[in-house]
């Protein structure tokens, strides 16, 4: 991880729970990941959110639920919440499994989504649930 990435934490986001955008059940099916970009897309535009950060919230969504479904377990909800800084994007599922950077060569086909999430968040992070896993990450909006 370089200075310029944000670091990862295993505990809840400091930022307090936000006003919830969107919290739906998705199927756990690769088409989930397109359902999951257009929900966050259509969520994000209806409160006018900076174009950039849209762009952000919506590629962060597809690779966490990307991830999910390659290594967690069913169920899977995603979860939008505005919060004072901007927003925090929530995906769940049932796996215990921890989250980690792989460190994937950029050319690489596969196993680069906890390093897009990096650089596109200003934090990210996982904490256990009662059922599993929680993998979430903050995205700021510009100031105004």
């Amino acid at each position: 991880m370089t200075d310029q990435q944000p670091p990862s934490t295993s505990r809840r986001p400091a930022s307090g729970r936000g006003r919830s955008l969107l919290a739906t059940a998705l199927p756990w099916h690769a088409d989930s990941v397109a359902e999951a970009r257009n929900r966050v897309r259509r969520a994000t535009r209806q409160i006018g959110l900076a174009p950039e950060c849209e762009r952000s919230a919506v590629l962060a969504a597809s690779e966490l639920v990307s991830n999910a479904l390659e290594h967690g377990t069913p169920p899977l909800e995603l979860r939008l919440l505005a919060t004072t800084a901007g927003l925090r994007l929530e995906v769940v599922d049932a796996s215990p499994r921890v989250p980690s950077v792989l460190g994937t060569p950029v050319t690489a086909a596969a196993g680069r989504g906890l390093t897009i999430v990096e650089a596109v968040s200003s934090a990210w992070g996982h904490y256990s649930t009662s059922s599993g896993k929680c993998v979430w990450c903050e995205i700021t909006a510009p100031a105004s």
